[in-house]
């Protein structure tokens, strides 16, 4: 069989139909002007025969041609003598969909291999021909499957990666073992694969877009991950996980939940439950939580809820060692005076109604408690306790960006204990200090200010997105009767809040003019950020500012 699909055509037809003047027969008012009659197709399907009518000449073409469920993209298969795809050059995605060539035994392909990699709809599947892209943009399904046996690094723009589907346990993907780096996102989905030990060997995956560096969806009999990776890059970034739909047993081990803690991944889930199997490959040794005085000593790493109160707190001793809870932490109605463990993480700390304690230090807590599901949150809430815990906001903030964590004490957050004070930040939004942020008090009114949230997937209904973020603009929220788009901080973070969503911060000078250009024909002087002077910008997600 020899064929150029037509659906090829599509990216010149979509990408530029906003230029078109939109003629009468697609039923569409337009104020664009009218396109040159000599550049209009108007047939609604293509065939062999009227394809020899396709304008040729221009750089622009106006159509209204339907392409049904059978239409996959576009396609270029099996041409023994095609050697030149040079249009290919200009053609751009304007919708999510994969190019697919292969099996062009004449055509070169290798100088399309880098072209639009950071395009978010850019998705190449090549392979079989005279030149491919070799451990580029790596698609796995059954027939791509032998051209790939040998790559140990994959690299690939911010959209990309390797992505597998359609693949069984049977299958032989032992070549894959040598993969040790991967560069952008891995994906796995509808498989019917039972583990990924064939990828035990990938150590770092450099995701420089952070959003969504891992999707394992619709596997159903997938039951395990693969617990090699160490490194996720680039560091200080926020990354998402996205995992769904596979067997109902899938799991996740403390080993790699621990990297993923450490690196801040988010996870975007419907299912998460922690491997029952308490061998580490690192040998460090795990224990269930039950009876803290029956606990063994030497524990460094405990899976489930931690509880200490008045009945067990002289026993608290064996939780000298432990650095990381998968679970909560909650310390009640207790009688010391003070509590300092070793723990890295923790999801969850709770210390409520203890009347002696008057120092909480979790000085070794270097990332914040472990990714939680969508929609909860990482928090350290300290309520009730008869002695006074921070003296100030600034302790609160500082014990806050120790543990990464958000703080909620006494029924309120560290932006909010103390407040009154100079501690708040905003973003000149006019004149010549422009996009600078500038330090005043938190209780000021009439400000607008900006929400944002990772975006999931699919989702169509963000209109600014960047970088993988949402950005809400507080002029065009759908604000409750009593709720106005100028607020204080305070306020400003409780409407954010209500939407489950933060106020913005920011981390690179591309975000500082993206939002700032949100804002330019406001009108308004300035904007409120998510942030408070401690050392620097300490934003509310926990980062402090970094330097640009």
């Amino acid at each position: 069989m020899h064929q150029i699909l037509l659906s090829l055509l599509l990216p010149t037809l979509f990408a530029f139909q906003h230029q078109c003047g939109l003629p009468s027969f697609m039923g569409i008012d337009s104020s664009y002007p009218a396109p040159d009659p000599s550049c209009i197709f108007n047939d609604s399907l293509i065939t062999r025969e009227n394809l020899k009518r396709f304008p040729k000449d221009c750089t622009t073409v106006c159509a209204n041609i339907t392409f049904d469920s059978t239409t996959d993209g576009i396609i270029i298969i099996n041409n023994p003598k095609l050697t030149d795809i040079t249009a290919f050059k200009r053609w751009s995605a304007y919708e999510e969909f994969t190019t697919h060539v292969f099996g062009n035994s004449a055509l070169d392909f290798e100088p399309f291999c880098d072209r639009d990699w950071d395009r978010q709809y850019t998705d190449f599947n090549v392979y079989g021909n005279l030149k491919n892209c070799g451990c580029k943009n790596v698609r796995i399904e059954p027939k791509s499957l032998p051209y790939y046996r040998n790559c140990t690094t994959i690299t690939s723009g911010s959209y990309n990666g390797l992505k597998i589907t359609q693949t069984s346990q049977s299958m032989d993907l032992s070549g894959f073992l040598l993969l040790k780096n991967l560069s952008s996102e891995l994906k796995v989905y509808n498989t019917q694969l039972e583990d990924l030990s064939f990828l035990k060997n990938l150590e770092v995956i450099d995701a420089e877009f952070g959003y969504k560096f891992l999707s394992i969806m619709d596997n159903p009999n997938l039951k395990r991950l693969f617990e090699s990776l160490k490194t996720i890059l680039p560091e200080n970034n926020t990354f998402t996980m996205e995992i769904k739909s596979n067997h109902q047993d899938f799991c996740i081990t403390t080993n790699e939940l621990q990297v993923l803690a450490v690196h801040r991944v988010d996870f975007l889930m419907t299912q998460m439950k922690l491997c029952e199997d308490l061998n580490r490959r690192d040998g460090e040794k795990v224990c269930h939580f039950g009876d803290l005085s029956t606990m063994d000593s030497d524990c460094l790493h405990i899976i489930g809820d931690v509880s200490i109160n008045n009945e067990n707190e002289k026993f608290v001793g064996k939780l000298k060692n432990v650095t990381f809870i998968y679970g909560s932490l909650t310390i009640k109605d207790g009688e010391r005076s003070d509590f300092t463990p070793e723990f890295d993480q923790t999801p969850m700390v709770q210390i409520i109604s203890n009347e002696k304690l008057q120092k909480v230090w979790l000085h070794s807590m270097r990332s914040p408690p472990y990714p939680q599901p969508e929609g909860t949150h990482r928090i350290i809430e300290i309520d009730g306790n008869s002695m006074e815990i921070f003296r100030d906001q600034r302790e609160c903030l500082l014990f806050q960006k120790l543990t990464q964590s958000q703080i909620k004490y006494n029924k309120q957050s560290c932006c909010e204990f103390g407040k009154g004070n100079d501690g708040c930040v905003y973003m000149r939004t006019s004149g010549r200090t422009a996009a600078q942020w500038v330090t005043s008090s938190c209780g000021v009114a009439g400000m607008p200010f900006v929400c944002e949230t990772p975006l999931t997937l699919g989702d169509q209904t963000c209109i600014h997105n960047y970088n993988g973020y949402c950005y809400l603009p507080s002029h065009e929220l759908n604000l409750h009767k009593n709720d106005t788009s100028n607020a204080t901080y305070s306020k400003a973070s409780a409407m954010c809040a209500s939407y489950n969503v933060t106020l913005a911060s920011i981390h690179s000078k591309p975000e500082v003019d993206y939002i700032h250009a949100l804002f330019k024909s406001s009108g308004a002087p300035g904007l409120l950020l998510g942030a408070i002077p401690v050392d620097g910008f300490y934003w509310n997600d926990s980062l402090m500012n970094p330097v640009f």
